[in-house]
């Protein structure tokens, strides 16, 4: 039976290829792994991972707006 991605080495192990010859795309994996600049921020945003985020999206609304030229009212988060 055939499971979710994500396991390279499962799949190495039964086609026959090395690890890095293979290219999950039944999972959200970034083969590159994350850039250098993710580190540095989350720590800078760790102390809000037990807040709730603004279930209105409010700021992210206001920045879409913003960027886009587009009014808030015609915006969906």
């Amino acid at each position: 039976m055939q499971k979710h991605g994500g396991n390279i080495k499962e799949h190495s192990r039964v086609s026959g290829l090395p690890e890095d010859e293979i290219a999950d795309f039944s999972a959200n994996m970034n083969p590159l792994g994350q850039p250098s600049w993710l580190k540095p921020l989350a720590g800078s945003v760790a102390s809000l991972l037990s807040e709730y985020p603004d279930p209105d999206c409010e700021n992210f609304i206001k920045a879409v707006s913003k960027a886009y030229a587009v009014a808030e009212n015609e915006i969906a988060a």
